[in-house]
């Protein structure tokens, strides 16, 4: 799939983060609805203004086809996104560096709080105490962390997407907004939703892995390359090469963040990579199996009918018998084939990650708001 969209080394560090919205905190207190259910009132309303205003009217986007969507670096819970400028800003007087400052603020306030990953990491240890009170505090202290963690990144994330909306963007005729993939795909029209406006988990959006491998990119493209070359056709164009550099944080605990996510970030890189191999390897062994045994079978029957004399009373029959199992053994090697193929699409973790990322998206800002 051919891609516009500039990608560069200077990504965001990647950290724990989940759905979050300013709207959502002041209309509702409620635990957010998974990615699998109806969308809450906030992102219906970003659809339809999207449909409405059509991106031209307020914000001078050109292209109504995409709109400006930054994912998330990976879907853990609290994921930092990706340190990206769409160059479509630029026509609403919202510069790089502006936006750049924006982005680095919000991803330092999604990640985690340092003394809870401490607290975490703690916990962790001390479950390996193999005595009931150990391991319960092991698991409260978990527990505890998790909750900790979430909490606060979602709260200092909202407190920074507000105030960027009311000093950046919305003077601008725009809004900033977190959302999933299924509403992204709903603004750009993406072929991937089902008939209840889910994303079908049978609709790919990344390109194959057999593709990949086809192309000698299997052990060379990134997972986020892999992500924003699928999101091409339905994104703005991102600006990742020479960007400004992170301003280094005067804060200890940010500077903590800062060094944690990067490494966690590179981890989570190379362990999406070789993931990706060993699934590959895998595919590759199951596939060649399949065709080992069919061929195997083709020329044990191809031996047996020159075997078959004419000239006897039952070479018809014997005859039709190979004709028979020859085409039992093409079925089976055709299911065996399309299960591998299946379990091949079922174990792409990137696949499965791109349905659970969020996304930063800016969206006119409605007359009602």
């Amino acid at each position: 799939m051919a891609t516009s969209t500039i990608v560069g080394k200077q990504d965001v560090p990647s950290e724990t983060h989940r759905e979050t919205s300013i709207t959502e905190v002041e209309e509702s207190s409620s635990a957010r609805s998974s990615s699998d259910s109806e969308p809450p009132p906030y992102e219906e309303a970003l659809i339809k203004k999207q449909q409405a205003l059509a991106f031209a009217s307020s914000a001078n986007i050109n292209d109504a086809k995409r709109i400006i969507a930054i994912p998330a670096t990976n879907a853990d819970v609290g994921s930092a996104f990706l340190r990206a400028y769409p160059s479509a800003l630029a026509n609403s007087s919202i510069s790089k560096a502006e936006f750049l400052e924006f982005v680095d603020q919000l991803n330092r306030n999604i990640v985690q709080s340092p003394p809870l990953r401490v607290l975490g990491a703690a916990s962790d240890i001390v479950g390996f105490v193999p005595e009931p009170t150990a391991q319960i505090v092991s698991a409260a202290a978990g527990v505890s962390a998790m909750v900790g963690t979430y909490a606060m990144s979602k709260i200092r994330s909202e407190v920074v997407i507000r105030q960027a909306n009311k000093e950046i963007f919305n003077p601008k005729g725009l809004e900033v907004q977190i959302v999933k993939l299924k509403t992204v795909a709903k603004l750009t029209n993406m072929p991937i939703l089902n008939e209840k406006g889910d994303v079908d988990k049978k609709s790919p959006v990344l390109e194959s892995l057999q593709s990949l491998a086809e192309a000698n990119e299997l052990k060379t493209i990134s997972a986020q390359e892999r992500r924003l070359r699928a999101l091409d056709a339905w994104i703005s164009p991102l600006e990742i090469e020479e960007l400004p550099p992170v301003a280094n944080p005067s804060n200890v605990l940010s500077k903590v963040d800062v060094y944690i996510s990067e490494a966690e970030r590179k981890s989570a890189e190379k362990s999406m990579l070789k993931k990706r191999i060993r699934v590959n390897k895998r595919h590759d062994k199951a596939t060649q199996k399949a065709l080992e045994k069919y061929e195997s079978s083709m020329e044990r029957y191809n031996e047996k009918e020159k075997s078959v004399d004419v000239n006897d009373r039952r070479a018809s029959r014997d005859l039709e018998r190979i004709e028979e199992r020859r085409q039992r053994a093409q079925q089976k090697y055709e299911k065996e084939m399309e299960k591998a193929e299946k379990d091949y699409q079922k174990k792409d973790r990137e696949e499965r990650s791109l349905r659970r990322i969020s996304f930063l998206v800016v969206v006119p800002k409605g007359k009602d708001n």
